[in-house]
């Protein structure tokens, strides 16, 4: 996977849904989506906000199994 698999999610989601959080207590949404290539994926995102109100996003992106 590449940096512009998952910009295409973002740019373009098929769909995207609440997670609730994950076991850091990091709000997690689920991005669906296409690849260029069609190829279908979905990317996991969790948003951590420190004590300064910095926010980092983790991805973790992988192919959906159809």
């Amino acid at each position: 996977m590449f940096w512009a698999d998952v910009e295409a999610v973002i740019d373009d989601p098929q769909g995207v849904r609440d997670d609730g959080l994950d076991r850091w207590n990091r709000p997690k949404w689920i991005l669906d989506g296409t690849a260029p290539g069609d190829l279908p994926i979905e990317l996991v995102c969790a948003i951590d906000e420190d004590d300064d109100g910095e926010l980092t996003v983790f991805i973790t992106i992988y192919w959906k199994t159809v």
